[in-house]
């Protein structure tokens, strides 16, 4: 094993997304395509390669479907709209038409020509000079990988420590990290990805801290090692000593302290317009957001989203 990697108090830097302090262990996500090998489909097998890529393109869609559900009736509908994308970016003639038409005039298999043919398609997103826009590739990539994993029939990765686990990998997808069980995932960690990537957002929303923009991580880790994540300055600590372990920890009860404190506050009237009652009310999309909104003090709702329910129906 590399010394480094054994080494107390690694430290790297990244972009901080998610404020807050995260304690635990790692746990590796593997979402590259490490694991594909490229190799000649003969003549009188190329329409069976492409049925065997239609029929994973049926299935992953299905699977986002019942996913969609799901995470619908268990985090709320805003949540699951990711899923909308990833049945649009399946209906797209990339994945439709290009894909089967370079099986057949390429004689290679399936996963072989998702990975060419996505990298071609990821220099084209390069150039894009808007950030949202540019990272719109990784839910490509997403899609992608959760097509490769099918056909190479093997299962999605799925979160395992029980006692907090910071989630590292090269990139993650809204469907990556919906995977993750709220109750024990203390935070993310991503070689890619900015500020304006839906990972970044899910992780804001379920007010965990994260860090993206970590160059040459995975590199310098190894799962199941303590490690630290301060979503404030973005820094991350690999093999905390115990120094480290106890500054950190009365970090994050200052943090907790003074977010229970901001929350205390938002029952305090605002004294800014004299004579003037401001109420503080929540924009929600279904009713299960009522108790977050509660949770942060809310007197009301100011805007419910109907559409979504409609659209939901």
């Amino acid at each position: 094993m590399p010394t480094e990697l054994t080494s107390h108090n690694i430290t790297l830097h990244g972009i901080s997304v998610s404020d807050g302090v995260g304690i635990g262990t790692v746990m590796v996500y593997r979402t590259d395509f490490d694991d594909v090998t490229e190799y000649t489909v003969e003549n009188d097998k190329i329409i069976e390669e492409i049925d065997r890529y239609s029929a994973a393109v049926n299935d992953v869609n299905l699977i986002f479907l019942n996913n969609q559900k799901r995470v619908a009736r268990e985090s709320g509908l805003e949540n699951a709209k990711i899923y909308e994308t990833y049945h649009m970016i399946l209906d797209d003639p990339f994945f439709q038409e290009d894909i089967p038409a370079a099986i057949h005039a390429q004689s290679k298999n399936a996963e072989f020509i998702i990975c060419n043919k996505l990298s071609l398609y990821e220099k084209h997103f390069e150039s894009i000079e808007d950030e949202y826009l540019r990272e719109r590739v990784f839910d490509i990539r997403g899609v992608s990988r959760r097509l490769i994993y099918h056909l190479l029939q093997h299962d999605f990765p799925e979160q395992s420590a029980e006692n907090g686990n910071i989630i590292l990998a090269r990139e993650l997808t809204p469907a990556d990290s919906i995977h993750f069980h709220h109750k024990t995932l203390k935070g993310l960690v991503t070689e890619f990805g900015g500020r304006t990537s839906h990972a970044a957002i899910l992780a804001r929303s379920m007010e965990v801290p994260a860090i993206v923009g970590v160059k040459g991580l995975l590199k310098k880790v190894k799962n199941g090692a303590p490690i630290i994540i301060d979503g404030t300055e973005g820094v991350i600590i690999i093999n905390p000593d115990a120094e480290k372990l106890n500054f950190y920890q009365l970090k994050k009860d200052r943090f907790t302290q003074k977010k229970q404190a901001l929350i205390r506050d938002l029952e305090k009237p605002i004294q800014n317009l004299p004579h003037r009652k401001i109420r503080f009310l929540a924009n929600i999309n279904e009713p299960s957001e009522i108790e977050h909104a509660k949770k942060y003090k809310a007197q009301g709702v100011g805007l419910f989203r109907t559409e979504l329910q409609f659209i939901a129906k």
